[in-house]
């Protein structure tokens, strides 16, 4: 059974191939117990969701099409059902004459925990 409380929400959205750990950033898919088993957030007990990590980078691709990469990974807490909705996403693109922009990849992944397994 879905357990609200015990909702995490990890998504990675990402451009290309590569899910190494960045620099500034964190692995996907690695989540902690701690994480898990948090049911508020002190500073606002009243948060139905809560960002717990978010960055983001910008560079130029490397295979010589000279094309703007955009990573953006972020991982989500679900404290309550009423924040099921901040894991939903939209991506603008741009799309001018022969410019368009587009999605390469997109990874999301879902945990909860059941007594003591994710």
């Amino acid at each position: 059974m879905f357990q609200t409380k015990n909702f995490l929400i990890l998504l990675v959205l990402c451009s290309t191939v590569s899910f190494a750990q960045h620099e500034n950033g964190f692995p996907f898919g690695k989540i902690s117990y701690q994480e898990l088993e948090m049911k508020s957030y002190p500073k606002d007990t009243s948060a139905n969701a809560l960002v717990l990590n978010e960055f983001g980078e910008a560079y130029i691709s490397e295979q010589g099409d000279n094309h703007l990469i955009l990573e953006y990974h972020i991982k989500i807490k679900i404290l309550k059902s009423q924040g099921l909705s901040e894991g939903n996403f939209s991506i603008p693109l741009y799309k001018d004459g022969l410019t368009k922009q587009s999605v390469r990849e997109i990874n999301a992944s879902t945990f909860n925990l059941e007594g003591n397994r994710i």
